[in-house]
């Protein structure tokens, strides 16, 4: 098996909802006062801003992502751990912070990654589209929904019996933000809609069995991990994969033959890049998905790094496109890493035309543009082969 994260995103993957409103019923009013919504809201950040430890359950659900749950059990600056189910799947992931060291460990094949946690918690839900926990860590992310908007203070509603108040802040062009606060002015859920290439893409996210403060269990900084449990860097190399890429794993992937859809996107530093120009220019290029929150990207990055350091004389080029993390995020991951490929943004916006069901994901491009070969997970020997198959070694 390789080492992968299946999407939706895992490290995304803080992520759960239940989109049901089960338990839930709005009792609606008319608008009142835009000052009205902008002043809850700013409760509603003042009180987050206060907690210094909190525990829950978490749901996400939505139109383009599998409904996750979880637990969270977080405390400041940056201290936490985080459980994820995805529906459907055995596997369980924990993200654990101990204060110094962020790790996350999957149940599915043992991997596990570490870094250094951010002081303020920044990387804990690094990508977390459950906005209850990000928040707890940083509440200004409240204020930013706003967007210049103003928001508006629309009804009453009754979450899992927790009766809240609801503000909605119209982000124009069809997209709503909307968030749930509870009698002690926190957070109890959030819902979203945005128009994406025409079509509304929703999510919807809820907290239950909510304790903060005192009443909050203590984060254990005593957790371990399971025995057995292998870096994503082992689990690549223990991994034995079909060297022609085209084994059963990769069969929900674009066949081999075909062209690659092609794309001209930013990279990180603002400069267009263009599939069809850049293969045109070499014998092979390797375009690579991936994420700033899925470890076993972040581990493949340095291994596709100095293969193009070794190969780049040869004919050979690497196109890194990343999904959903902005340009900052990006730029700081390859200054720290000191990568040589190039990184592209808003490769999300062609991954369905890839098929891509999990990251990372690599599919090496001959300079006609046809697929020569693809990958689910990092199979070094097996992009090597292919490689030295175009006349690259």
């Amino acid at each position: 098996m390789k080492s992968v994260i299946r999407l939706p995103r895992l490290c995304r993957a803080v992520l759960a909802l239940a989109f049901t409103l089960a338990g839930t019923c709005l009792v609606f009013r008319a608008a009142l006062a835009d000052t009205a919504g902008d002043a809850m809201l700013d409760r509603c950040i003042a009180a987050e801003s206060k907690l210094n430890a909190l525990q829950a359950d978490f749901t996400l659900q939505g139109s383009d992502i599998t409904p996750i749950s979880g637990r969270l059990a977080l405390r400041k600056p940056n201290v936490a751990q985080i459980t994820v189910n995805r529906k459907g799947s055995s596997d369980r992931v924990v993200l654990h912070s101990d204060g110094k060291i962020l790790t996350i460990y999957s149940t599915e094949e043992n991997p596990h990654s570490r870094e250094a946690a951010d002081v303020a918690g920044g990387n804990i839900t690094r990508d977390c589209e459950v906005l209850e926990a990000a928040a707890f860590y940083n509440p200004d992310l409240l204020d930013r929904l706003r967007f210049g908007h103003r928001a508006k203070l629309i009804a009453t509603a009754t979450l899992m019996g927790v009766p809240c108040r609801v503000v909605q802040v119209d982000g124009g062009g069809g997209s709503v933000w909307t968030v749930y606060i509870g009698p002690d002015d926190l957070l109890r859920g959030y819902s979203q809609k945005v128009v994406r290439d025409g079509a509304n893409i929703t999510r919807e996210s809820r907290v239950t069995a909510l304790k903060v403060g005192p009443a909050a269990p203590q984060v254990t900084l005593a957790w371990a991990l399971p025995k057995g449990a292998r870096s994503v860097e082992q689990v690549a190399l223990k991994r034995s994969s079909p060297a022609s890429g085209t084994g059963a794993d990769e069969q929900g992937l674009l066949p081999v033959g075909q062209m690659a859809p092609g794309f001209s996107l930013p990279s990180a530093s603002g400069e267009l890049v263009t599939l069809a120009t850049i293969a045109k220019a070499h014998k092979v290029t390797l375009v690579n998905f991936w994420s700033a929150g899925c470890g076993p990207c972040r581990a493949e990055l340095p291994e596709l790094s100095k293969m193009l350091t070794q190969l780049r004389g040869q004919g050979f080029d690497i196109l890194s496109l990343n999904l959903g993390d902005d340009a900052a995020t990006v730029d700081k991951i390859w200054k720290d890493g000191k990568l040589t490929m190039r990184s592209v943004l808003h490769g999300d916006k062609i991954s369905e035309q890839y098929h891509i069901q999990a990251i990372p994901t690599n599919y090496i491009v001959g300079p006609d543009g046809k697929i020569l070969a693809r990958f689910i997970g990092f199979d070094e020997q097996g992009i090597r082969q292919a490689l030295a198959k175009a006349g690259v070694r």
